[in-house]
């Protein structure tokens, strides 16, 4: 009688060791699933990092423009020159606000966007001043701002609007503040 081992000789014979195409696909293909979700994951929160990072400038842009606004209107007011802005900037016209170099020397005036020396509201990064719209400054940037005044029916009442704009990929984002500005005189109280 023959032993196991030898009825299975002949069929052991033909086997070579290593492993099979399918075997090599099948091993290529679980391998490529198991990192796949680790990088679709990573990707998704480098993107959305991304996001939140130019969320949170734009934010804080927007947050500058009322506190620019605020400055101006502070100083009108104590210049007797109510309201704060020019009569371009009422309503939905859009403006800018040119800031100086030197703060001591001249004030920061509107300026509408249509403004050569505004270029349309873009703001530039300068290395000195931070975001300008001077394109002399420094590199672009892919934010733009904008303010508009709004008179409220209080009669000597403000209703600031800044929006900061900028594109992402092919989606345009914004992020809107508003504020009531008041003229506090001694008058009206």
């Amino acid at each position: 009688m023959k032993s196991f081992s030898q009825k299975n000789r002949g069929i052991l014979r033909g086997r070579r060791d290593g492993f099979t195409l399918i075997e090599s696909l099948v091993a290529i293909t679980i391998l490529m699933i198991a990192i796949a979700g680790p990088l679709t994951v990573a990707s998704k929160a480098y993107h959305a990092a991304l996001d939140a990072r130019d969320q949170t400038i734009a934010g804080n842009l927007a947050a500058e423009g009322l506190e620019y606004i605020n400055n101006l209107k502070d100083n009108d007011l104590a210049n007797n020159t109510w309201p704060p802005a020019a009569a371009t900037c009422i309503e939905t016209a859009l403006c800018g606000i040119s800031l100086p170099a030197d703060w001591g020397a001249v004030s920061p005036v509107f300026l509408p966007c249509s403004n050569p020396a505004m270029n349309g509201c873009t703001l530039w990064i300068s290395d000195s001043h931070g975001y300008t719209y001077d394109p002399t400054a420094g590199s672009a940037s892919p934010f733009m701002r904008t303010f508009y005044l709004t008179p409220a029916p209080a009669g000597s009442q403000y209703l600031a609007t800044v929006v900061v704009s900028w594109t992402a990929g092919s989606f345009g984002n914004q992020v809107q503040l508003q504020e009531l500005l008041s003229n506090y005189d001694n008058n009206e109280r």
